[in-house]
């Protein structure tokens, strides 16, 4: 069966179903939502929603991202040419943030958001995603370069607007 997944050209054997899917992919059912050919398909109907050849698969990933809170979530999506989107929220709310000291005062567990930042950041970094800082008025999407010492830091020369 032939599916695009994610905006990729993927072949799969054997599969009849989402949650068929879902697991194929490796991906755990309670973190992420499914669109079907521009329909939400709702994780209670995962198993009973047929797949079809040509079928277009998107999604939405859920990461979690303690340390302001302690359910803190970040969010995927998929901007329809196979790239994520992670809007950060408060884990890194703006672009001054990107720095592992740079915290906000009112984070409920600051240690550990050091530590989920320090972690989540390098992933975003390796996998190439593009950031979304929810708070950042000068720099609402961004990517992501680390400088000569290794820190995660906007890069300037890659502007998602093109400008």
């Amino acid at each position: 069966m032939n599916l695009t997944v994610n905006g990729e050209q993927r072949a799969f054997e054997a599969l009849s179903d989402i949650a068929g899917l879902v697991a194929a992919l490796g991906l755990d059912g309670r973190k992420v939502a499914v669109e079907r050919n521009l329909e939400i398909v709702p994780r209670s109907a995962y198993g009973r929603t047929a797949l079809a050849d040509g079928d277009r698969i998107d999604g939405i990933r859920i990461f979690e991202t303690p340390g302001h809170t302690r359910h803190h979530v970040s969010v995927g999506v998929d901007d329809g040419e196979g790239r994520l989107v992670v809007f950060l929220g408060d884990l890194v709310p703006t672009t001054h943030h990107l720095p592992d000291p740079w915290i906000m005062a009112y984070d409920l567990y600051p240690v550990t958001t050091l530590e989920t930042k320090q972690r989540f950041l390098a992933r975003i970094h390796d996998e190439g995603w593009l950031c979304a800082f929810v708070h950042d008025a000068d720099f609402p999407l961004s990517w992501m370069k680390r400088d000569g010492r290794g820190r995660h830091m906007r890069d300037e020369e890659r502007d998602p607007w093109g400008g």
